[in-house]
């Protein structure tokens, strides 16, 4: 397993947090039900609050020595993706919200997860994780190496870094996003799986 938080902390939160309506929280705690999205439902949300089209798109600019190169691209369409915020209950993310549950042992909530996929799909699945980085415009500037600026596109772990970042509208998210990619699929949809392993790892709130 692979974990890289782009966020460029040390380490996962202590705790994080899904906001949901109280039939899926329900559902969770019952058969350890979760919904992972895509990037293309993302861009296609019904609530106009909510959705972004923009979703892993943005300039990539990537600096070596005195050298620059900037290219632009939109990545993690070929992912799934557990959205969870660093907001506690105490304030809803949205009227629709009325339950809450907390993340409270994040490696291994993940690690269950990434289990029940491999499980699925007989195929290694590699995990990023971190919070969303919240600025008006969708550039990023990152350090990289010789090969970076050579060769076009990228390393996949510099390009997958524009997966956490979004115009400053959606801070009020405050999410923490959790990225998975399984080997050898090149288009997702969004899905329901079971991890009732999961539910250990997890407190309700309301």
């Amino acid at each position: 397993m692979v974990f890289s938080d782009y966020a460029f902390t040390n380490s996962p939160p202590l705790r994080v947090y899904r906001q949901l309506e109280k039939e899926y929280v329900d559902s969770f705690f019952k058969d350890g039900a979760l919904y992972l999205k895509t990037f293309e439902d993302f861009a296609t949300h019904n609530d106009a609050s909510r959705c972004d089209p923009e979703e892993g798109k943005g300039i990539l600019r990537i600096h070596y020595n005195q050298y620059c190169m900037e290219t632009k691209m939109g990545v993690g369409y070929d992912h799934l993706v557990l959205c969870t915020s660093l907001i506690d209950s105490g304030t809803a993310l949205c009227d629709s919200y009325n339950s809450c549950f907390a993340i409270v042992d994040v490696e291994h909530f993940v690690q269950a997860v990434q289990k029940s996929l491999q499980n699925k799909y007989n195929a290694n699945v590699f995990c990023m994780f971190g919070r969303c980085i919240y600025q008006d415009r969708l550039e990023l500037d990152v350090q990289g190496s010789r090969n970076d600026i050579q060769n076009v596109p990228p390393s996949p772990d510099l390009c997958m870094k524009l997966s956490f970042l979004k115009r400053e509208q959606y801070a009020w998210q405050n999410e923490y996003r959790f990225m998975f990619k399984i080997i050898g699929s090149q288009n997702q949809r969004s899905q329901l799986i079971y991890v009732p392993e999961a539910i250990q790892f997890c407190e309700r709130i309301r």
